[in-house]
């Protein structure tokens, strides 16, 4: 991509199911100013926390810089944007006829405006300066509170006719259940971030975290055999993508990535289920590859030509 020529700063904004990143970079050459984490607080809705990212942003830009400055900004979120709502966006409630768009050039005026879901952005990071790099096909695999992933061709992050293309969360298990159309998400009921909260709180009380879940699978005998099975679940869903869609490198991300059980049942399941099994690797982005990935967003959206 040619050298950026940026008159004001570049404002990145990751929205979390429970917190939102924020960073800001500067005008000369596109390195990382300042950032900042502020809670989501979904039960509030999206406009009390837009208000919230407003007040973050002026002081990350600090004293005599303004949001009309800005040149450039990229925004990522959970679900599917289009230009009337977030659709499939289960933990930010509230967001089905929010025009993002809209809000962020209210917020930003004269700034150029990248939207995008948050995990489609983390595998454009990925495929810009991380696993997928000068990959020809590749998946970026998100197991954090929810699940998802994005398909990668050529460096190009591939959408779908509908902007659904990845939603593995979506996937059917048994066709007489549940799906979509009742409110459900099959293979994310059956094992993310949530799923196994839930699990573990009704176990061990409302304190419990998905790791709290990984923590009594490795003291109790029943309950590491539950987990088992929805990680092996997982797993074979994992490999029924990679069979479609022949990568040639899956990259994991998300909090659930750091958990060497699931690395090794997706390892496994790879190899044994694929015909040509794909190379694994864990993302060096975790947590923060989807502003990475809204930074790269925006940027782009200053300078689009190669």
């Amino acid at each position: 991509m040619k050298a950026l020529a940026i008159a004001g700063p570049v404002v990145a904004v990751d929205i979390g199911g429970t917190k939102t990143a924020l960073l800001v970079a500067d005008a000369e050459d596109g390195s990382t100013c300042r950032t900042d984490r502020i809670p989501t607080l979904p039960e509030e809705g999206p406009h009390p926390l837009f208000a919230r990212i407003a007040d973050a942003v002026d002081t990350l830009l600090g004293p005599g810089a303004h949001r009309a400055d800005v040149s450039a900004v990229g925004l990522v979120c959970p679900g599917i944007v289009t230009a009337t709502g977030v659709l499939y966006a289960p933990h930010t409630p509230g967001w089905e006829e929010l025009r993002v768009r809209q809000e962020i050039a209210t917020l930003f005026p004269g700034a150029r405006i990248a939207v995008m879901n948050d995990v489609k952005a983390a595998a454009l990071a990925e495929a810009r300066q991380g696993g997928l790099a000068e990959v020809g096909h590749g998946i970026y695999l998100n197991v954090g509170t929810g699940l998802s992933c994005a398909l990668v061709v050529g460096g190009t992050v591939l959408t779908g006719e509908h902007g659904a293309a990845g939603e593995i969360g979506y996937q059917v298990l048994d066709p007489a259940e549940p799906g979509v159309r009742e409110g459900r998400a099959p293979l994310e009921e059956v094992f993310s971030g949530a799923a196994l909260t839930a699990l573990a709180r009704a176990r061990a009380g409302d304190g419990a975290t998905a790791g709290t879940a990984f923590q009594l699978a490795g003291t109790e005998a029943a309950f590491g055999e539950e987990i088992g099975r929805r990680i092996e679940r997982f797993a074979a869903a994992v490999a029924n993508l990679a069979i479609a869609f022949d990568p040639a490198r899956i990259v994991v991300g998300g909090g659930m990535a750091r958990h060497d059980e699931v690395f090794t049942a997706l390892t496994a399941a790879l190899e044994r289920l694929v015909p040509f099994p794909p190379a694994l690797l864990r993302s060096r982005g975790y947590d923060d590859a989807a502003l990475t990935g809204a930074l790269i967003a925006a940027r782009e959206a200053l300078s689009p030509e190669p």
